[in-house]
């Protein structure tokens, strides 16, 4: 019984030391690394006879930051990633306090990124980095840009010289970008994508039409496929409830909207896409059913859609 508590305190004993030990080193280390940190500041400080801002920012991003490449090629082209990583204890030592954020300069990750053909660069990201897919016909690039409305990039590369964009679009943050599927059945594939020119066309951001139309790949270029954006469009107005597509009243003032009315997008939206289709009476005799007898001008009105329809960089006379 007297060996067992011996050994007992023995044990103890030296697992305490143990303990004091490993928070020893720690110390040791956190020591040397702070004062790792304080020599490069003397020597900086030392080698200037006053403190330049610029070049005391430059100093740490130089001490504290550093910058690595991911390279990837697929086809005949190459992606370049540039990721960032910051030491943040680095950087605070050396600022002689510790950031709010504790994110040192920013984000780490990618902060840069581009695409390269054989001859040229392409397209460049500042953003969080391209993603590439092969799909089939085109490889298809793709970045989430951060913005609330024009937030998804779409691209489309050529696979076969020359090396090129084919298509490039910018899609609404609460969508999912460009779609690239066989729409109508017909074994050919069609983009999808909803057109951001009527953005705040008297109207709230929120508030804005999706013009919904369809682009088809013919003769190395995409076009307006004008009967299945008409197609669509058709299905659209069978889908919508009678009260989507009412005006109603606000206090916003006369002309915001239509005479203190709130323009439904999802009219708006529809009658853009049959415009865009080549169905204009289509789209004026749509009007002329749901307009209400307590609005004016409508004629004026459908005048200032088309115009607006006609400023999309998809429209085709």
């Amino acid at each position: 019984m007297k060996h067992l508590s011996i050994t007992l305190l023995t044990l103890l004993v030296l697992g305490g030391c143990s303990s004091d030990s490993e928070d020893l080193k720690k110390k040791v280390l956190d020591l040397e690394r702070e004062n790792g940190n304080l020599k490069k500041k003397i020597l900086y400080l030392e080698s200037e006879n006053e403190l330049d801002p610029d070049k005391f920012h430059k100093f740490i991003v130089d001490s504290c930051i550093t910058k690595r490449e991911e390279i990837t090629t697929f086809g005949a082209y190459t992606l370049t990633q540039i990721i960032t990583d910051q030491d943040w204890d680095c950087i605070d030592d050396l600022r002689g306090y510790v950031s709010a954020t504790g994110t040192g300069f920013g984000p780490d990750g990618i902060s840069h990124a581009f695409v390269e053909s054989p001859e040229k660069v392409l397209l460049r990201s500042e953003y969080r980095g391209l993603k590439v897919k092969d799909i089939e016909e085109f490889y298809h690039v793709s970045e989430w840009t951060g913005g609330a409305w024009w937030a998804i990039r779409d691209v489309f590369l050529s696979k076969k010289a020359p090396y090129e964009i084919v298509f490039e679009e910018y899609s609404y943050a609460d969508g999912v970008g460009v779609v690239w599927k066989d729409f109508d059945n017909d074994g050919y594939k069609e983009i999808e994508i909803e057109d951001t020119n009527f953005l705040q066309w008297r109207s709230s951001t929120a508030g804005s039409a999706h013009p919904v139309i369809y682009l088809e790949y013919s003769s190395d270029s995409f076009k307006l496929d004008k009967d299945l954006t008409y197609t669509k469009a058709k299905e659209k107005i069978k889908n919508t409830e009678a009260d989507e597509l009412e005006f109603r009243a606000h206090e916003f003032g006369y002309d915001y909207g239509w005479q203190s009315h709130f323009i439904p997008p999802a009219l708006t939206g529809v009658i853009a896409s049959l415009i865009m289709a080549g169905r204009e009476e289509f789209a004026k005799k749509l009007l002329e059913v749901v307009w209400p007898d307590n609005l004016t001008d409508m004629e004026l009105f459908f005048s200032l859609l088309k115009e607006q329809v006609k400023r999309s960089h998809h429209w085709e006379d």
